[in-house]
């Protein structure tokens, strides 16, 4: 019997997967270059000949969190594709991508953002070494980190907040499930539970919804938690391991003071 027709399927579904795979590659090349010529020959205008704005969508923002779904779905796909989808590990997969979909489904109909102004205004206002506006009511870390942004322009600097913060969302469950692995829960409870955790938790979409930084204090003060939970694995790592997570430990700390 040929490979391509075993009674278990496997190799037909993995070539199934691959092109699958492909076909994904070929059309966001394409999409890529398509949205990247039209908007560099005719600017925002020539996209909104064939791309329907809502009535209160904000323009690259919506595209970023649209661009960051179809980039989750290319995950998905690759997942597949890889074969990193086993019965042994479908229940982590499956956990995350629901929370990653959902969330990022969310920020694309959000039609306004909280705190991302201030920081953007006080990032322009030291970058031309003026006074910060009336609004800016916290110290200057956060402020201070994007400023070398400046001369893209405030658009830039909120856009790239925002992509920040998607990364930060994606890295957040991971390292919320190895936290509670720390505790002793199985991978599958561990995963089930952080979705439970923050499918519809309040202080996440504000978080999200104001473009804050309390994800990034988050995961840069849990990877440094193996300082603290595991001190017998932290001494049979290599030194650059243990620094590593002291170092994040230290960048983490003083920025909700920043921002």
């Amino acid at each position: 019997m040929s490979p391509s027709t075993r009674d278990d399927g496997e190799d037909a579904s993995t070539g199934d997967y691959k092109a699958l795979a492909w076909a994904y590659i070929v059309v966001s090349f394409f999409g890529v270059v398509l949205f990247g010529g039209v908007l560099a020959l005719e600017g925002r205008a020539g996209l909104q000949s064939f791309v329907l704005d809502g009535p209160i969508s904000r323009f690259y923002e919506t595209h970023l969190f649209v661009a960051a779904f179809w980039a989750l779905i290319g995950g998905l796909v690759m997942v597949l594709a890889l074969h990193r989808l086993r019965a042994d590990n479908w229940v982590p997969w499956a956990a995350f991508f629901v929370y990653a979909f959902a969330y990022l489904n969310i920020l694309r109909e959000r039609p306004a953002f909280g705190d991302v102004a201030d920081f953007v205004q006080a990032a322009m206002d030291i970058w031309q070494g003026t006074p910060f506006h009336v609004r800016y009511l916290y110290p200057p870390l956060w402020a201070t980190i994007l400023s070398p942004l400046a001369p893209l322009g405030g658009g830039a600097i909120e856009l790239f907040c925002h992509g920040l913060n998607v990364v930060s969302l994606l890295i957040f469950f991971d390292l919320a499930r190895r936290t509670l692995r720390l505790y002793g829960f199985t991978n599958d409870v561990a995963s089930v539970l952080v979705l439970a955790a923050t499918i519809v938790n309040v202080p996440l979409l504000r978080t999200l919804g104001y473009v804050q930084v309390n994800l990034h204090v988050t995961n840069l003060a849990r990877d440094s938690s193996s300082l603290f939970k595991a001190p017998r694995v932290v001494r049979t790592r290599p030194g650059r391991r243990g620094a590593f997570e002291g170092l994040t430990c230290r960048a983490g700390a003083p920025i909700p003071l920043g921002a």
